[in-house]
Order: structure tokens, then sequence, then C-alpha cells
């Protein structure tokens, strides 16, 4: 009987300790979770413009080889992106991280495309598009949010565990990761502007008057 008593003893010990610890543990979840939001907002400015430049880079290649395959995988992927955006007032870390992700996977391989095909390397307007989009380099913009998203993982992860966080509502959230092999792409010059024309030009246009 005391043996019994003193099991009960534990187990309602160890009970009271695991909802202590769950309660304590709400406030640093949802002060992670509001940092990982306002990061969110910034990073994905920076996407939104990425991303408006990658449709043009699209758009351009799709000019001179539409039946690429790659394209609809981007467009598609652009497509979620709009979606998860336009499903809430406010920017959503929760849908719209793992969406950028796949969009990146699929901007890769086309930028890794156009740069491997000497017709695509080779025009003017899917080069500049290539290095519009290249251009909008979002690191910098991520970097806090990536950040923000390990800490509130690190808290996820505290005693009593992810089980109890999630059960708080606190569900596990991705980082985005902009692939480093777009350094190593062997980049085309970018075309050379036609020079202004100049009087001689305009001159020798300029139709002679007859007799």
């Amino acid at each position: 009987m005391r043996k019994r008593s003193s099991i009960i003893v534990i187990v309602v010990g160890l009970v009271a300790v695991t909802i202590a610890s769950v309660v304590s543990m709400y406030p640093s979840l949802s002060d992670a979770r509001d940092t990982v939001e306002a990061d969110w907002s910034t990073a994905e400015q920076a996407l939104e413009a990425r991303y408006e430049a990658l449709a043009e880079l699209s758009r351009a290649v799709r000019a001179v080889q539409a039946d690429l395959e790659l394209l609809d995988e981007v467009d598609d992927a652009l497509g979620d992106w709009k979606a998860a955006a336009s499903q809430r007032p406010t920017p959503d870390p929760d849908d719209e991280p793992p969406v950028a992700n796949r969009v990146e996977g699929a901007a890769a391989r086309l930028a890794r495309t156009v740069t491997s095909r000497p017709s695509l390397r080779g025009n003017g307007d899917v080069v500049l598009a290539l290095l519009g989009y290249l251009g909008t380099d979002p690191t910098a913009a991520l970097q806090p949010y990536n950040d923000a998203v390990q800490r509130f993982d690190r808290a996820r992860n505290r005693f009593p565990g992810p089980f109890f966080a999630e059960i708080l509502g606190f569900d596990a959230l991705s980082t985005v990761e902009v692939p480093g092999a777009l350094a190593e792409l062997d980049l085309p010059d970018p075309p050379t502007p036609e020079p202004p024309p100049t009087e001689s030009d305009a001159e020798a246009t300029t139709p002679t008057p007859a007799g």
C-alpha cells in the first residue's frame, strides 16, 4: 500500500511539473513567434520584388523557347506563391516559406538552364532578365527571419518538447534558403547597348529632294 502511494505521488508530481512547464513555455514561444512574424514581413517584401523579376525572366525565356517544360514548373510555383500570400491579410510564416523554397528551387534550375543553352544565353532580352533576377538576392533580408526561426525551434524543443508546443498552437516553421550554386553560374555578358545616332547618321537617312 505504501509503495502504491509513493508511485501515485511520483506520477502526480511528474504531471504537475509537466503542466507547469507547458504553462511556462507559452510566453517564450509567443515572443519567439512574434519575432518570426515581424522578420518574415520584411523578408516577404524582398521576395515579392525577386519573384516579379523571376516572372519577367520566365516571360523572356518563353518568348525564345516556349516548349521548355521547366517554365511551367516556375510559373506554377509563382502562382502558388501569389495564392499563399493572398490568403491572409498579413504575411504568413506558416504557409509562405515552404512555397518560397519551391520557387527558389525552380528558379535555380531555370537560371542554370539559361546559362547552359546558347540559344538562351545569346538572347539579349533573356540575359537582361536573368541579370535582373539575380540582382535581387534576398539573402540579407532573409537572414534575420531564418535566425528567428532557429530561435523559435530551440524554444519549441525545450522540455516538455515540441508535442506540447503544437498543442499550444506553435507548429514548426521553415527557413528559406537561396541556392548557393547561383553564385557559381557562368553568367553571360550583358548585351552592349547600341550607340545613339549621330548627325552624320541622320543626314545619311534623310532623303535627298528630287531635282
